[in-house]
């Protein structure tokens, strides 16, 4: 299994490629003891991605708890390298 085009490390901290929200739906019943969506990213076809991988979110903000910007963020990524539309 050929492994070596998988895309790593498009983007970096000090410089994000800037994405928008296009949807956040939440996948699991109002009495499960997690959260699970479905979110839904425009990433101008400039974030290739492979299955099992994950993206790295900044938040904007400022974190109240410790008054610095908010940490990294990891979701995986359930979608297919196809994209659930298969464009």
């Amino acid at each position: 299994w050929d492994q070596t085009n998988i895309p790593m490390n498009l983007a970096k901290i000090k410089s994000p490629h800037i994405g928008k929200i296009v949807s956040v739906q939440r996948i699991v019943g109002p009495s499960a003891p997690g959260e699970i969506c479905n979110v839904v990213l425009d990433h101008e076809g400039k974030m290739p991605y492979w299955e099992g991988q994950s993206y790295g979110v900044l938040p904007p903000g400022i974190d109240p708890k410790r008054k610095k910007p908010y940490g990294t963020r990891l979701y995986s990524i359930a979608s297919t390298r196809y994209g659930d539309d298969k464009s």
